[in-house]
């Protein structure tokens, strides 16, 4: 860990390695929550043309290992720059932005296996102002994932795939009141992977989704049902707008889309949802 009120430039070159065996990490009472971590500093640059291994291969095989280190994590920080860095196989997340503020990751290369679990490519919580951007992401959970207290985060450039695609969530854990809000996704690509753009969220009257806009999607999609809203009964989802959508199988079926209490508007989508109204 490194902790200073005022920081410049920190070089990253060649490769950092994890222990590969978790009994090598020697932890205690489940403190391996964070491998790599800069905590409360002020205007880092995080820069160079080095490699962040954290050999998660006997991580992700093993039941009774304790906690898993999220690989790389900016915390309680403000104007951080992560640039030109690849980061692989991860035990858990590969990269956490938590209690951040103003924060630019882009270019950088994130990937682990497919089949790893838990392995997201950067999780956002309670960070504010963050910008990730013209960065590759190829792992066995979500490509990004946001958790609670996030706001005015900017998504774009990214290439994702493998993954579970781009994730709200999941909010509203035994009841909690999580809020997640002005979220911006733009010119992403996703290729093999199992969703695109989602927002998870628990059974629970504790979290309203409304006011999220879907504009110029295309693509194809491996499953029929290529578009899904499965809102809660308790809290419909809604002021929900479809804008020019199209997603065709990538078989020779039709696509088709389901959809559950929620309220909105349609336009130019296929296939069309039929609980959304045509505007």
């Amino acid at each position: 860990m490194l902790t200073s009120c005022f920081a410049r430039d920190f070089l990253i070159d060649g490769t950092l390695i994890a222990p590969s065996d978790p009994s090598e990490w020697k932890c205690k009472d489940d403190t391996c929550s964070q491998w790599i971590t800069f905590h409360n500093i002020s205007n880092l640059f995080i820069t160079g043309s080095g490699t962040i291994n954290g050999q998660g291969t006997q991580w992700w095989a093993c039941k009774n290992c304790g906690t898993k280190a999220t690989g790389f994590t900016i915390s309680n920080s403000d104007n951080v720059y992560i640039s030109d860095l690849t980061f692989m196989d991860s035990p858990q997340k590969h990269i956490g932005l938590e209690s951040s503020t103003w924060v630019r990751a882009t270019n950088l290369t994130i990937t682990a296996p497919e089949n790893s679990p838990n392995t997201d490519g950067i999780h956002v919580q309670q960070s504010q102002n963050v910008f990730i951007d013209q960065t590759l992401i190829g792992t066995g959970d979500d490509c990004i994932s946001i958790g609670d207290g996030s706001a005015y985060l900017n998504i774009s450039g990214i290439t994702c795939g493998p993954g579970h695609g781009i994730s709200v969530g999941s909010l509203g854990f035994n009841g909690a009141n999580n809020t997640v809000e002005h979220v911006f996704v733009s010119d992403v690509v996703f290729r093999g992977t199992s969703n695109g753009a989602r927002i998870k969220t628990w059974q629970t009257s504790a979290v309203e989704v409304s006011n999220v806009r879907y504009i110029d999607i295309h693509g194809a999609s491996s499953g029929e049902t290529a578009i899904k809203f499965a809102c809660s009964e308790t809290v419909p989802c809604t002021d929900i707008s479809m804008d020019n959508i199209d997603l065709t199988s990538d078989g020779t079926s039709n696509t088709t889309s389901s959809c559950q209490n929620v309220q909105g508007t349609q336009h130019e989508v296929f296939p069309s949802v039929p609980c959304l109204t045509s505007n």
